[in-house]
């Protein structure tokens, strides 16, 4: 079942995304710019779509 182990390879990748988001608005040397934070979220919005694409598929 290849979809049950990218789903949990996403899952992975969506934590580490939330870590690294923390710690770069933790006040530390490497802050996201306001720039990177509008493409960041411009990209994860991306990602939503795609997936609410894909919920749909399932249950159509």
């Amino acid at each position: 079942m290849l979809a049950v182990s990218e789903v949990a390879r996403l899952k992975r990748d969506v934590e580490q995304l939330s870590a690294a988001i923390r710690l770069d608005k933790a006040g530390s040397k490497t802050a996201l710019t306001l720039k990177d934070r509008r493409a960041i979220k411009s990209e994860i919005d991306w990602c939503i779509q795609e997936l609410d694409e894909l919920r749909g598929r399932l249950t159509g």
